[in-house]
């Protein structure tokens, strides 16, 4: 449509006036993701893995180890090892309470509940995209300032950031970002302008 527009002559292909407004994401408020509140959780379910590790070592005369870039592989290979062992020693394991667990059953659940959260931790921090929080039921949506309503309060909710391109008083490009600052989306929105309409731009 805008290419017909162009052939037509009704676009001036001068000036292209941007403005950017943030519309709410229809997310649950609820189930927000902050960066920084995992990697808390993180490093301080990471200091109890090393003292397990430090005990497991000890029991079972063993030289494992957890780092911090291999973290969900390390785990897996210790709770590898556990049901081997768990395997050959015939372990019966129990549920409910009055029933004392084994050794090896309480290292094996203890090892696979660490495993199970890494596994979390890791899909968060893929999930944030350099971001610092995203929603578990929209995941591309971001926290954003929206615009005061009528008691003035600034509401922080889940959103998008929506550019519009107008040339001639008509729209010739919209773009949804991520980024809550403008700033950060007029590059790309230039980029696609000229990608898409062969528009050139250059700078005032």
């Amino acid at each position: 449509m805008v290419r017909r527009l162009e052939t037509a002559g009704e676009l001036s292909k001068e000036t292209v006036f941007i403005d950017g407004t943030k519309l709410e994401a229809c997310a649950h408020k609820y189930t927000f993701v902050w960066k920084k509140s995992v990697g808390k959780w993180e490093e301080k379910m990471f200091r109890k893995i090393q003292a397990a590790v430090d005990l497991l070592n000890q029991e079972y005369i063993r030289s494992f180890r957890v780092k911090e870039d291999t973290r969900t592989e390390d785990l897996q290979a210790i709770c590898r090892f556990l049901e081997q062992v768990c395997t050959e020693q015939q372990t019966v394991f129990v549920q409910g309470r009055g029933k004392r667990r084994s050794q090896n059953q309480r290292y094996l659940e203890l090892f696979r509940r660490f495993l199970e959260r890494q596994t979390i931790y890791d899909w968060h921090a893929a999930s944030f995209q350099g971001r610092n929080n995203y929603c578990k039921t929209d995941p591309d949506a971001t926290f954003m300032h929206m615009k005061d309503d009528h008691m003035r309060n600034a509401q922080l909710k889940l959103g998008y950031n929506v550019q519009i391109g107008v040339d001639s008083e008509y729209i010739v490009a919209a773009d949804v970002f991520q980024d809550r600052n403008d700033v950060w989306t007029l590059v790309p929105f230039l980029k696609t302008m000229e990608e898409k309409l062969g528009l050139c731009f250059t700078q005032a």
